[in-house]
């Protein structure tokens, strides 16, 4: 990754300064608008944003559904004897079916967290505020790297010339 970045910042400085005079704060420019962690600072921003969003609706109801549906090899049932007196009475008691439905619907609604959901909405812009200064670390990083590459091509263009003009004395 180093190594990249070195060839990244050494081509974009010899291609700055090679084609035409180039101020440092050009190639700086340039390194920035060509360098992969810029597109990731608005993410970071962004990333952050929907973290707190998603945090905040724990106050939001909750809502789950299931069903099941069993079916039983065997059931219990009721003896003769019982079935036969109930019958006796008008009542027809079959007993349990062998197949069983059952649907259920669950709404929850949080009333009281604890400040959990604050806590967790401070931590998140933290954790983005952490990432923003990574990025910018990187960031400076790779302005301190060709602000080297700048002064060196500089010295190196100057110790070219140098020669040159003591010769022709």
């Amino acid at each position: 990754m180093m190594r990249h970045r070195l060839y990244f910042v050494t081509a974009l400085l010899l291609l700055a300064i090679s084609g035409q005079a180039q101020t440092l704060e050009e190639c700086q420019q340039a390194a920035e608008r060509n360098y992969p962690l810029i597109r990731q600072r608005d993410l970071v921003g962004k990333t952050a944003e929907l973290t707190v969003a998603n945090i905040g609706k724990g106050w939001l109801p909750q809502v789950s559904a299931s069903a099941q549906a069993t079916l039983q090899s065997d059931v219990a049932t009721f003896p003769d004897e019982m079935r036969t007196v109930y019958q006796q009475m008008g009542i027809d008691m079959k007993g349990l079916t062998k197949d069983q439905y059952r649907v259920g619907v669950d709404v929850s609604q949080m009333v009281f967290d604890g400040g959990a959901i604050s806590r967790g909405k401070a931590v998140a812009r933290q954790q983005g505020e952490v990432e923003a200064a990574q990025t910018e670390v990187s960031i400076y990083q790779v302005r301190r790297r060709v602000n080297e590459m700048y002064f060196a091509l500089l010295l190196l263009d100057d110790q070219i010339q140098l020669p040159s003009a003591t010769c022709r004395t």
